[in-house]
């Protein structure tokens, strides 16, 4: 089996592609920028730098007008692969307190949907008037809340809202329904998966 790394042990190079998308997201929402944190495997551990994303969550204050959009897309498109696939949440402060499940988004990139937003950069057709959700991102705060960690910003505790144990249990159970159904396109993804599940469940 590949080895496995953390935060604090993983490559140089892995570590400057995440400063880099620290520095630029400072750069491009300033003092709207709220927080930006680490979670997925480099958080929890078990990094494989030959098949593992980089999972970053961050928190806005307000919600990105379109122009803030494709600036950050743009640098997204530029950045992840290099070398490892980024998947990024950008949430806004607004939607997050109360807490309604599912959550709602700002910005959500990942490799899968390069081609669709590059032809929506071409064509400029990015939105920035719809609301997006996504039940995964119960199961991300969930981890944050218990092992994510801070790159910038304020600690996770004043920008996350607490994620109720049997909500999570029902996300985690609904992934791994979800990611059955993709069994034959990513077997490794869904064992590696139901394992921490069932793990998890059993504590």
């Amino acid at each position: 089996m590949s080895q496995q790394y953390n935060w604090e042990n993983v490559s140089k190079v892995i570590k400057g592609e995440v400063n880099t998308l620290q520095t630029e997201f400072e750069h491009i929402l300033g003092q709207n920028l709220l927080g930006i944190y680490l979670d997925g495997s480099l958080a929890l551990g078990g990094f494989q730098p030959a098949r593992s994303d980089i999972n970053v969550l961050a928190v806005v204050d307000e919600k990105i007008d379109s122009s803030l959009k494709r600036k950050l897309v743009e640098l997204l498109l530029r950045i992840s692969n290099m070398p490892r696939p980024l998947e990024v949440y950008i949430l806004a402060a607004k939607d997050l307190f109360p807490l309604h499940l599912p959550l709602s988004f700002e910005l959500h990139y990942n490799e899968p949907s390069r081609e669709t937003l590059l032809q929506e950069l071409r064509n400029d057709t990015l939105q920035n008037d719809t609301i997006y959700v996504d039940s995964r991102l119960t199961i991300s705060l969930a981890v944050l809340q218990r092992a994510g960690i801070v790159l910038s910003g304020k600690p996770i505790e004043e920008t996350l809202p607490v994620i109720p144990e049997e909500a999570f249990r029902q996300a985690l159970i609904q992934s791994i329904g979800e990611a059955r159904a993709r069994l034959p396109q990513d077997p490794i993804s869904f064992i590696f998966n139901a394992c921490r599940t069932v793990a998890y469940l059993q504590e």
